[in-house]
């Protein structure tokens, strides 16, 4: 059985790139911690030599001291010490500012490099795998757990930083006195348990639940718009206004409870620490003991709770971090471990690919979803050559767009095998999809201008727009974007709500001619236009007939009476219609 990595493997394991600027970051910690052991073993010396002149009997530390006052003109050692004593701790004020500062720099470089590889990852998917989720979850992916696992990055990095200094700083204090550190470390361990025991134990569960309501919220917001004019015809907005408000309340209350949680250490601390110096003080005054001489142990002590009891309280926090991002690494990870598993980085850019289509075939085609032991579609012959018009028909739920999903590569068949000239689709799959234009009933238009959506997804400054003029005279727009305000800068606004629908199927047919496609593959394009923009798509796909490939699936006969060839789905397999 496969072993389930750890949290800390999982969180460095997604750093995906800046590994050398990872790996020095305990260097920084190392000379950090080493400052420390200077400045808490001076602030000792410092109180010593207030109390006794003659505290420190070390002939080295006096030539130190000396070679010291001679560079700063001091003759003092009080005084002396008490500026090294500033410098040192000005300096480390300086490292601990630039540590904190890579850290966060690192952190949200390493959320910045994450989404990247996360959206790369997600289109090397499986379309039958994409169709499993919601896409709000993708959303919440790439948006909140990244954020979340941000979070728990920085805190990995600050917990292995105040471990180190921790050991270092409870290495001197054992030299000091070993007694007092026992009496101090047990104090700190007991309050670290029960503040586990109370208040930690289910802050993973908050996590989980953070993270599902805002899978919710994304995906409910997302449907209130997409059918913002539904809704509003029908004043229906209320069910989905109570779950927003739902989800919303549910995030607050798991934000509430983590914020109170990691607040909670540092009053006990506090506590703790004063416990602590007076017990000494009491302890020492029971047994008659000179105070003037505990001071300086005292003073280091005190030193080095200042810095610890901080880090014992971040200590806490890091293990709210930890279990608070553990859902959201835990998701991550498995994202990327198993949708990164193709070879993503060898992939060719398909707009550069030249093939020469000559002809598809599907060969006794079955197939079912879900592995289902009934087929959908059983034993499918299909023959499509270059320069062909078909048109595949058939009632709703038949499997008409199974079949072009089959045809466009984004489903692989149970039985039977699809061949691309000859040779297996699978296997050139690239050379394939550089011929095919789709175009579905709904044209994806996204929020920008005409001419960024013919030229879809490429960068502004690498658009050809004499191509787009000729595209659009191709299409019969050039009038209508010519009368436009801002002509091929006119924004279509989301979905492409601000023009009509056969405008908006004219923009995708200029897409294909843009990315120089051959093979027009359409999804009922004519469901949801009227008669007379029907009409005038019709005529123009009669007009591309021959010098383009197409396939168009509809269940309205009139509107493939120009094909070639007509396929029905009868009784789960594909058969030719006598025109």
């Amino acid at each position: 059985m496969r072993k389930e990595k750890n949290y800390f493997f999982k969180v460095f394991a997604l750093v995906v790139d800046n590994k050398l600027r990872l790996a020095l970051m305990p260097i920084y910690f190392i000379f950090s911690s080493i400052l420390d052991l200077i400045s808490i073993g001076l602030i000792g010396s410092y109180i010593g030599f207030i109390v006794d002149k003659n505290f420190i009997d070390n002939e080295k530390f006096f030539l130190f001291l000396n070679f010291w006052s001679s560079i700063i003109n001091v003759s003092n050692n009080i005084i002396a010490i008490g500026i090294l004593l500033v410098a040192i701790f000005f300096i480390k004020a300086i490292l601990s500012i630039f540590i904190h500062r890579q850290i966060i720099k690192f952190s949200h470089i390493t959320q910045a490099n994450l989404r990247h590889v996360l959206m790369n990852a997600y289109q090397n998917m499986k379309y039958s795998e994409y169709l499993k989720r919601d896409s709000s979850e993708y959303i919440a992916a790439v948006g909140t757990l990244v954020k979340n696992y941000g979070g728990g990055l920085t805190a990995c990095i600050q917990f292995i930083g105040d471990l180190i200094i921790t050991i270092v700083i409870a290495g001197l204090l054992i030299i000091v006195s070993g007694t007092y550190l026992l009496f101090l470390s047990v104090a700190l361990i007991l309050i670290i348990f029960l503040y586990k025991l109370f208040f930690l134990d289910n802050l993973d569960e908050y996590g989980k639940k953070l993270n599902f309501s805002y899978g919710q919220m994304y995906q409910s917001i997302s449907e209130y718009f997409y059918g913002f004019k539904e809704l509003k015809i029908l004043n229906s907005f209320n069910s989905f206004e109570k779950k927003i408000m739902s989800s919303t309340k549910q995030i607050a209350k798991s934000d509430i409870r983590q914020s109170f949680v990691t607040t909670i250490p540092r009053f006990l601390l506090e506590l703790i620490l004063i416990i602590f110096i007076t017990s000494i003080v009491t302890f020492a005054t029971i047994n008659n003991q000179d105070i003037e001489l505990l001071l300086p142990t005292i003073s280091i002590f005190a030193a080095a709770s200042l810095r610890l009891v901080p880090i014992a309280n971040q200590f806490t926090k890091y293990i709210g971090a930890f279990k608070y991002s553990e859902d959201s690494v835990n998701q991550l990870y498995y994202d990327l471990e198993k949708y990164s598993s193709s070879d993503l980085g060898h992939k060719q850019d398909i707009h550069k690919i030249s093939d020469n289509f000559i002809e598809m075939d599907l060969c006794g085609v079955n197939f079912t979803y879900d592995k289902q032991k009934n087929y959908l579609l059983k034993n499918v012959n299909l023959k499509i050559s270059k320069g062909s018009a078909i048109a595949i028909s058939g009632p709703s739920g038949s499997g008409k767009t199974t079949i072009l999903n089959l045809i466009l590569g984004l489903i692989n068949p149970e039985k039977g095998k699809i061949l691309y000239n000859k040779e297996h689709l699978r296997f050139n799959i690239d050379r394939w999809r550089s011929q095919v234009a789709y175009i579905p009933q709904e044209t994806f238009l996204i929020n920008d201008s005409i001419r960024a959506n013919i030229a879809l997804g490429i960068n502004s400054n690498e658009i050809d727009d004499k191509k787009i003029q000729e595209c659009l005279e191709k299409v019969h727009l050039k009038d209508f974007v010519k009368n436009l305000k801002n002509g091929i800068e006119t924004n279509v606004s989301e979905r492409g709500l601000s023009i009509s629908g056969g405008q908006r199927q004219r923009i995708a047919f200029a897409r294909a001619f843009y990315f120089n496609r051959n093979i027009f593959i359409l999804d009922e394009p004519t469901s949801s236009i009227d008669q007379a923009t029907e009409a005038e798509i019709i005529d123009y796909l009669t007009e591309l007939k021959g010098s383009k490939t197409i396939i168009i699936i509809s269940h309205k006969l009139d509107s493939i009476k120009f094909c070639d060839y007509i396929y029905e789905i009868k009784d789960n397999s594909l058969k030719l219609k006598i025109k």
